[in-house]
C-alpha cells in the first residue's frame, strides 16, 4: 500500500481541501472511456453512455468548488468572472472542433443539413434544445450520422452554468450555506421527480433538457457542500477503505449490464460516482490508481476527447470506414485530442490576451459568431467532390406523396403521435379519400410507421381503381394496440373509422414485426396475433375483410446516403437467407392466425421486394432507392407494390366488381 501511495503526487488529499484533486481527473478518464467504448461498439459496454451522467456529477462538484473561492465578490463581478472562466475553458476547443468538422462535412458528407444545423446551435450551447425540437431519438441507429449529436450534453452543462451561479451567490453569500443546501436540494428533488415522470410521457425531454438533468449536476453540488461542512474524521476504517472498491466494481457492472429501467441505472451511476468522489482518498491503492499520471492525463484531455471521438466515429460511418477500423479511429481521436489540448485549449485558457474577463467574453462571443456565420454558408454550398449530386440519386423518391385533394404533406398532416403531432379536428377528413363512386369500397389502413410507408401504394390504388382510402400513421403504436399501450388519439381514430365501415370495405394493418436491435422478431407477436384474430371476427360480422401486410426486408445501414452503388449491387445489401428465415417465422405465425378466421388475408411483401432468385436483398432497384431508411419504403418502393397488391385483391375476391 505504501509503495502504491508513493506514486501519487504530493498534495493534501483530505476531502475538505479546495485544492486540485488528481483522482477527480481519474474519474473523468473513466467516464470518457466508458462513453467512447459504448459509441465504438455498443455491445462492448451497453450502458457506457451513462459516462455522461458521471460527467454531470463531477462538473457539479468541481464548479461548486470553484465558486466557493470567489463568492465574496459582488454579484456582477462574481457572475462575469465565472462566465469568462467557462468560456476560456470551453470555447477554444469547441470552436476548433466545430470549424474543422464542418469543413470535413462539407467535403465528404452528402446530406450535411442535420449535422451543420446541430453544430450551429452547439456553438451557442443550444444543441440539446434543437435536437429535442427535431424529435431526434439519441438511441436510434440514424443518430450515428449526425456529426454534432454529442454536443447535447454541452448544451445541458452550459445552460446550467448560466443559471447556477446566480442561485449560488444569492443563497450562499454571507456564509448562508444552510439556505443554499436547502434551495439546491429542493430543486434537485423536483428535477429528479420530473425526470422520472417525463421518462414515461416524453423521454426525449427527460434526456435532452437541462431542467430534467439538473439533479445530476446538483448531486455533485450537494456532495461538495456536504464534504466541505463535515467535521474532520478520524482514521479510516477497513469498511471505509473498502467502500470505493465496492463502488467501483458496482459502477462497472452498472455500465455493463443492460436494464429495462434506465432511470434506475441513472440514479445508481450518479450515486456511485458521488461515493467514489468522496471515498477514493480513503483507499491508498484506489487513490494511487485514479491518480496515476497516465490516467490523470486522459482525464485532463477528456473534454477534447469527448468532442473529437464522436466526430471521428460519425464521419467514419458516413464514409463506411467504421468496420474493422477501430485502431485507426482511436489513434486519430487521441491525436486530435492531444493536439487540441496542448496547442489550443491550454495556451488560450492561460493566455494573457484573454485574461481580462470582458475581453475573454467578447473574444469568445465574436469567435463563435464568425465561425457560425462562416459555417452557415456551407449548408447550401456545393462541395469539391460533387457528392451532393450523387446523394440525390441515392435518396431517390421522396418518402411520401402529397395528399390527394389538399396537396398537403403526409407528415405531419396524417402522422399522429399525441405529442408534437396531435390529432386535430380536420385530420381524419384530410387523411381520408372518398371512393370515386357513391357506395364504393374503401381501404382503411391503420398501424405504426409500417402502415405509414404504404401511403404511395394507397394513392396509386385510388388513382387506378377509384377505391376510397384512409391512412393515419401512429408512430410506434400498432393496431390493435398492445396491452398497456395508451394512445387516446389511436382509439378515437378507430372510433371514427368504425362509424364509417361498410360491407365490402377492407381494413389494412401494417406494423413493425422484426426486432431492429437483434436478429429475431418482436416478442409481442403472439399477443398481437390473438388480438388481431378477435378484431377480424368482429369485422366479419359486418362483412368487412382484414388484410395484414407482411414484413419487408430490414437493412443495417444508418442512412441510405452512406450506401455506395457497385454495378448491380450496393454496399448496403444484406444476405437474403438469414433475413428470409426471420420473415418466414413471422409469416408462419400470421398465416396460422389467418386460418382462424375466413376474412383474414396475408399480403407478403418480402418476396416481392427481395425475390427468391436473389442472394442478397437490396434497398435499390435498377440503381434507384426504393427504401427511405433501413426498413421503410419510400414512395417509389411503396408504389411499386401496386400491381401485385391489386392482383392479390382480385385473386382473393376482395374487389367484387374488379379493378
Amino acid at each position: 500500500m505504501d509503495k502504491a501511495l508513493s506514486r501519487v503526487p504530493h498534495r493534501d488529499v483530505s476531502p475538505r481541501t479546495l485544492h486540485y484533486r488528481y483522482e477527480i481527473d481519474g474519474l473523468r478518464a473513466l467516464a470518457v472511456v466508458a462513453v467512447i467504448v459504448n459509441h465504438l461498439h455498443m455491445q462492448w459496454l451497453p450502458n457506457g453512455h451513462l459516462g455522461v451522467d458521471m460527467f454531470f456529477v463531477i462538473s457539479g462538484f468541481v464548479i461548486t468548488q470553484s465558486l466557493f473561492t470567489h463568492r465574496h465578490q459582488s454579484l456582477t463581478d462574481f457572475y462575469v468572472s465565472f462566465i469568462a472562466r467557462r468560456m476560456r475553458r470551453l470555447a477554444p476547443a469547441l470552436l476548433t472542433c466545430f470549424i474543422t468538422a464542418s469543413i470535413m462535412i462539407w467535403l465528404l458528407v452528402p446530406d450535411r443539413r442535420d449535422s451543420l444545423q446541430t453544430g450551429l446551435f452547439a456553438v451557442f450551447g443550444l444543441s440539446n434544445l434543437f435536437l429535442y425540437l427535431q424529435h431526434v431519438d439519441y438511441f436510434t441507429p440514424s443518430r450515428d450520422l449526425n456529426v454534432f449529436l454529442h454536443t447535447w450534453s454541452l448544451g445541458v452543462e452550459e445552460q446550467f452554468y448560466l443559471l447556477f451561479p446566480a442561485i449560488f451567490w444569492l443563497s450562499s453569500a454571507n456564509d448562508r450555506s444552510r439556505l443554499f443546501t436547502r434551495v439546491i436540494g429542493a430543486i434537485c428533488l423536483a428535477s429528479l421527480a420530473a425526470n422520472i415522470g417525463m421518462s414515461r410521457h416524453d423521454p426525449q425531454a427527460a434526456f435532452y433538457l437541462m431542467p430534467f438533468r439538473f439533479w445530476e449536476l446538483g448531486a455533485g453540488v450537494l456532495l461538495f457542500v456536504a464534504i466541505k461542512n463535515r467535521h474532520p474524521s478520524g482514521p479510516t476504517t477497513f469498511a471505509s477503505r473498502m467502500l470505493p472498491v465496492l463502488a467501483f466494481v458496482t459502477l462497472l457492472v452498472a455500465l455493463w449490464v443492460p436494464t429495462a429501467y434506465p432511470a434506475l441505472s441513472q440514479c445508481l451511476v450518479v450515486g456511485l460516482t458521488m461515493i467514489l468522489i468522496h471515498t477514493i482518498a480513503h483507499n491508498p491503492l484506489a487513490l494511487a490508481c485514479f491518480s496515476h499520471r497516465s490516467i490523470v492525463y486522459i482525464g485532463a484531455i477528456s473534454y477534447p476527447l469527448y468532442l473529437w471521438h464522436w466526430v471521428v466515429l460519425s464521419l467514419s460511418r458516413w464514409l463506411s470506414l467504421d468496420e474493422g477500423g477501430t485502431a485507426l479511429q482511436l489513434i486519430l481521436i487521441l491525436a486530435l485530442s492531444i493536439f487540441t489540448y496542448q496547442y489550443i485549449e491550454k495556451p488560450l485558457r492561460n493566455s494573457a490576451l484573454l485574461r481580462p474577463n470582458s475581453r475573454a467574453i467578447s473574444a469568445c462571443v465574436l469567435g463563435s459568431l464568425i465561425c457560425a456565420i462562416s459555417v452557415a454558408q456551407l449548408r447550401h454550398a456545393g462541395n469539391l467532390f460533387g457528392v451532393s449530386s450523387a446523394s440525390e440519386r441515392l435518396a431517390g423518391a421522396p418518402g411520401f406523396l402529397p395528399l390527394v385533394g389538399s396537396g398537403l404533406a403526409f407528415d405531419p398532416t396524417c402522422v399522429v403521435d399525441g405529442k408534437s403531432r396531435p390529432l386535430r379536428d380536420d385530420t381524419f377528413d384530410l387523411c381520408t379519400t372518398s371512393p370515386a363512386r357513391a357506395g364504393g369500397q374503401t381501404i382503411w389502413a391503420m398501424g405504426d410507421s409500417h402502415a405509414g410507408h404504404l401511403q404511395a401504394l394507397l394513392v396509386s390504388l385510388h388513382n387506378k381503381t377509384g377505391l376510397g382510402t384512409h391512412l393515419i400513421e401512429t408512430p410506434g403504436t400498432a393496431f390493435p394496440m398492445s396491452p398497456g399501450t395508451v394512445l387516446e388519439a389511436r382509439r378515437r381514430i378507430y372510433q371514427m373509422i368504425d362509424e364509417r365501415l361498410g360491407p365490402g370495405d377492407i381494413v389494412l394493418l401494417g406494423r413493425l414485426f422484426l426486432d431492429r436491435t437483434g436478429d429475431g422478431v418482436l416478442n409481442d407477436l403472439p399477443q398481437w396475433s390473438t388480438e388481431m384474430v378477435e378484431f377480424a371476427r368482429r369485422l366479419a360480422d359486418r362483412k368487412v375483410n382484414l388484410v395484414v401486410m407482411g414484413p419487408p426486408p430490414m437493412f443495417q445501414f444508418n442512412t441510405l446516403l452512406a450506401c455506395k452503388l457497385v454495378d448491380e449491387h450496393s454496399t448496403c445489401d444484406v444476405d437474403r437467407l438469414p433475413l428470409a428465415k426471420r420473415v418466414a417465422f413471422v409469416q408462419g405465425k400470421l398465416a396460422a392466425s389467418a386460418r382462424e378466421s375466413s376474412n383474414i388475408f396475408l399480403f407478403e411483401t418480402f418476396e416481392r421486394l427481395c425475390p427468391p432468385s436473389a442472394s442478397a436483398c437490396s434497398p435499390f432497384k435498377n440503381g434507384q432507392a426504393i427504401f427511405r431508411d433501413r426498413d421503410h419504403l419510400n414512395s417509389a418502393g411503396s408504389e411499386m407494390l401496386t400491381d401485385d397488391f391489386l392482383q392479390f385483391l382480385v385473386t382473393n375476391r376482395l374487389l367484387p366488381n374488379g379493378p
